[in-house]
């Protein structure tokens, strides 16, 4: 990342840390959040997600956004697998509609 105050480079920086969370704790969304939130090393020491008020609210508040079909105010997120098994995320509903996937998480 060149420019941390370019927000594209930054979302793309982000979005890619995120998923190489996932990648470390195997897909265990929870985990990885925490780890985005708090750092990789709280998570090392309290041996899986820290107990900071902070920390849990913000786990809690990402993964309504899976479960919610509707949340005035929050944009709904979508995961799938594609053809080839892998995981797509995105909150962009066309891009459901063109993998011709049925259910939003």
């Amino acid at each position: 990342m060149k420019d941390f105050f370019d927000p594209e480079e930054n979302i793309r920086g982000g979005a890619k840390f995120l998923k190489s969370l996932l990648v470390l704790y195997n897909g265990d969304k929870k985990m990885a959040l925490a780890a985005y939130n708090a750092g990789q090393e709280a998570v090392k020491k309290w041996g899986g997600i820290p107990p900071f008020p902070e920390t849990q609210t913000y786990i809690r508040r990402v993964m309504a956004s899976f479960r919610e079909i509707s949340i005035p105010g929050r944009t709904k997120i979508y995961e799938f697998k594609d053809a080839n098994g892998k995981t797509i995320v995105t909150n962009d509903p066309r891009m459901v509609a063109q993998f011709g996937v049925g259910n939003p998480h």
